[in-house]
């Protein structure tokens, strides 16, 4: 696949570190890649959905401080993955809950990077199923009421939410004690909601409408 009208923005305080990184990507990809040093660096960029590598350390002390600025508004028109994430920091679900679609973590390799890289730009998620995992148990004490405004029954909740988790149609029944026909067709009327036609996709939409 061809990402040549994409770009990649680096972001951070490690200027060598994101230089020699922005070299490695575009040797490796068609992604034409920038080291930046704030996001105005990227507001004409924003009828694209481009990709910015956020270095997790530059972030403020509050996470959603950081959030809640100017980079809410370019998460509208960028796919946001924060790099150099340390393990066991617990920011993965309030980052996912704002709209981050991946990390990349001090000891992954750079085909880690690249594989990430494609997965984004393809409009997946980059995210590992402990941290989803972790994410959905934190974000499903949403009210009824909450949930009731996306047109989803409970029912059709606790089915999408198990898709997300990557569970098969008979794992979803066992777990819910319902048919595998049953499953299928919750499936079919959860994709007809909100409007997707793979698994993949409404575990992407479920990341950005279900659990914010």
């Amino acid at each position: 696949m061809s990402y040549s009208e994409r770009q990649t923005f680096l972001l951070g305080s490690n200027r060598l570190q994101l230089e020699l990184m922005s070299l490695f990507i575009s040797d490796r990809t068609n992604v034409s890649c920038k080291v930046i040093s704030d996001l105005a660096g990227i507001t004409c960029c924003l009828d694209k959905k481009h990709l910015i590598l956020y270095d997790s350390k530059c972030w403020k002390d509050n996470l959603k401080a950081e959030f809640d600025s100017d980079l809410k508004v370019h998460l509208r028109g960028s796919f946001l993955v924060l790099i150099n994430v340390s393990n066991n920091t617990g920011i993965e679900s309030e980052a996912l809950r704002q709209g981050v679609r991946g990390f990349i973590y001090e000891q992954d390799t750079t085909d880690i990077l690249l594989k990430m890289i494609h997965a984004v730009l393809s409009s997946e998620l980059w995210v590992s199923r402990n941290v989803m995992t972790d994410y959905i148990q934190a974000t499903n004490k949403r009210t009824p009421q909450q949930n009731n405004l996306l047109g989803l029954t409970s029912r059709e909740i606790d089915v999408l939410t198990s898709i997300t988790l990557g569970r098969s149609n008979e794992m979803i029944a066992e777990k819910l004690c319902i048919s595998p026909h049953t499953v299928k067709t919750h499936i079919y009327r959860i994709f007809k909601k909100i409007n997707v036609s793979s698994r993949l996709q409404a575990a992407n939409w479920s990341s950005q409408h279900l659990y914010l």
